[in-house]
């Protein structure tokens, strides 16, 4: 698996709780979505990153990394925070810890999901310049 694919099948495979029925933050960014930019330790990755696409269904994410199997995570939402929380947890069930925030812009959804990879700590602002940070960019397809 790339770094890239690492990083971003860990950061968005989704924190869960599981509930059978979607929270209404989780419902607000229900959609697919295509990567627009990419930064993993201070550098843009978006090339590879242009590959992968991401589908937030309920409390799950499937990541399609444009050929491979697809990738399945959990995860939930604190909007209450500020930015709001996100814990993502992939098949190995390390919850990954990150923060979202989401912007309209004519082109449709934007949701920007920051995070630090191999257990770090959940980052505190949307730059990505630590070693072990990434921040990925998407805009929701279909203009909602």
């Amino acid at each position: 698996m790339t770094r890239l694919t690492a990083g971003v099948v860990a950061a968005l495979v989704v924190v869960g709780a599981g509930s059978a029925q979607p929270d209404a933050p989780a419902k607000s960014i229900e959609g697919k979505y295509k990567v627009v930019s990419a930064v993993f330790g201070g550098k843009a990755d978006t090339e590879k990153a242009m590959k992968v696409t991401f589908e937030f269904k309920g409390d799950e994410v499937i990541i399609n990394k444009g050929g491979e199997r697809d990738e399945t995570a959990t995860y939930k939402l604190d909007p209450s925070k500020t930015p709001g929380h996100i814990d993502i947890t992939p098949k190995s069930d390390k919850v990954v810890l990150g923060i979202y925030q989401t912007k309209q812009t004519k082109a449709g959804l934007e949701l920007t999901i920051a995070f630090a990879k191999d257990d770090g700590a959940r980052p505190t602002d949307f730059k990505g310049e630590g070693p072990r940070d990434a921040v990925i960019t998407l805009l929701r397809q279909g203009g909602k």
